[in-house]
């Protein structure tokens, strides 16, 4: 059943602020959480949990509009619905088995002087809102919606045989992991009468990690015989 989105209005500053905002907001792939969840678990048996690590890629301010006055000679109130969503872009099958997106549900990022945490309306119910600028006689006006990108990564952790293993690659080094992508466009929005341009390099706040990849790896063909149907089944 498709979701009608709800509807809100809302009017741009103006006139703008005068230092408009980079473009694109590099956030380096840092790990902004880490969540575990339960795969199964049998008591006093064998333990099988996901670990998904979320990292900030980028923020990049979309352009979605641009209100041409140039040849009026009176200012024009302009509109434009913007949309929120959440859109994955690589890994949708693997997401079908493992729910990595759902951890970007009331994330809370830190990035220079910025805290940003996604609400409902951004991530899981679709939202409209429409957003009225003031365009000045003779003159352009671009609207941008804020865009955040992430990848997705899940691994496993294996309790068995009295120890806490990381699930570890089929005969070879290293450990298996899903791999993922997707983005917000959030509800944030800005309205400047230059297009926006250049990169700037974010300065983010790491997530609380409890767990590391790299300890006590187990290869995969060491694993419990559950734990490698439970994985092979599920594409790992």
């Amino acid at each position: 059943m498709s979701v009608t989105p709800s509807k809100t209005t809302v009017v741009a500053p103006h006139p703008p602020p005068k230092a408009p905002p980079k473009l694109i907001g590099n956030g380096k792939g840092v790990i902004v959480k880490q969540a575990s969840a339960s795969l199964y678990n049998t008591a006093g048996d064998e333990a099988l949990n996901k670990i998904i690590d979320t990292h900030f890629d980028e923020y990049e301010w979309i352009l979605v509009k641009t209100f041409d006055n140039t040849l009026a000679k009176k200012d024009l109130e302009g509109q434009h619905p913007l949309d929120t969503k959440r859109v994955i872009t690589s890994g949708a099958d693997a997401n079908n088995n493992w729910d990595f997106v759902s951890e970007v549900n009331r994330l809370k990022i830190h990035y220079d002087d910025t805290t940003k945490i996604f609400v409902d309306s951004e991530t899981k119910s679709p939202t409209e809102q429409t957003v009225a600028v003031i365009v000045p006689a003779g003159g352009v006006v671009h609207l941008y919606q804020k865009r955040y990108k992430f990848t997705a990564k899940v691994w496993f952790i294996l309790d068995a045989r009295g120890h806490i293993w990381t699930v570890g690659n089929w005969r070879r080094s290293g450990i298996p992991i899903v791999t993922g992508t997707y983005y917000v466009d959030s509800n944030e929005y800005t309205a400047h009468s230059s297009a926006l341009s250049d990169t700037k390099n974010l300065v983010v706040t790491k997530g609380t990690i409890s767990h590391d990849p790299t300890f006590n790896i187990l290869q995969f063909e060491n694993c419990t015989q559950r734990c490698q149907d439970y994985l092979r089944s599920r594409g790992v």
